[in-house]
């Protein structure tokens, strides 16, 4: 029976299952360790005594590299924690200058409506001793239409 090479993913280790064979099928498939001991009581003293030391290394190779595959996925990942913890840091940095000037802002503005505010009672001070002087003025123009009025008289019976 010939053997068939099993597809691989493209981001997967080259030297992992590069054929199906069952020595990488024992290695990398989850057997009960009860069906492996029922195998090998079914297999021959001299294919044991042959074959298994051979089998123990095919498997410690296997393992060892997918031990090595994810390290290095492992190690890449946290590659990638470091660098999206950078930038994050980065951006707490820019967020934090930004409340800043925000604050900054919020004080600027909270000055500019003390003055606004200021200023508006100054105004309505001014208005309202501007409608008191309107008073006067308006009593005083009544007077003075009365002195002419009687000025006129005044004239009127003198002559």
């Amino acid at each position: 029976m010939p053997k068939k090479p099993i597809q691989q993913h493209p981001q997967r280790h080259p030297k992992i299952f590069t054929q199906a064979t069952p020595i990488t099928f024992l290695a990398t498939s989850t057997i009960n360790p009860t069906m492996v001991e029922k195998a090998v009581e079914r297999v021959p003293r001299w294919v044991a005594r042959f074959l298994l030391p051979e089998i123990r290394s095919l498997v410690r190779t296997e393992l060892a590299d997918l031990r090595t595959y994810v390290d290095d996925r492992f190690k890449a990942f946290d590659e990638k924690l470091k660098a999206f913890d950078e930038k994050l840091k980065a951006f707490d940095e820019k967020l934090k200058a930004f409340n800043e000037k925000l604050a900054a802002f919020d004080e600027k503005f909270k000055a500019f409506d003390e003055r606004l505010i200021s200023l508006r009672n100054e105004t309505m001070v001014r208005f309202d001793s501007l409608e008191k002087r309107l008073d006067v003025l308006q009593r005083v123009a009544v007077l003075e239409a009365e002195v002419k009025e009687l000025k006129q008289k005044l004239e009127r019976s003198t002559t």
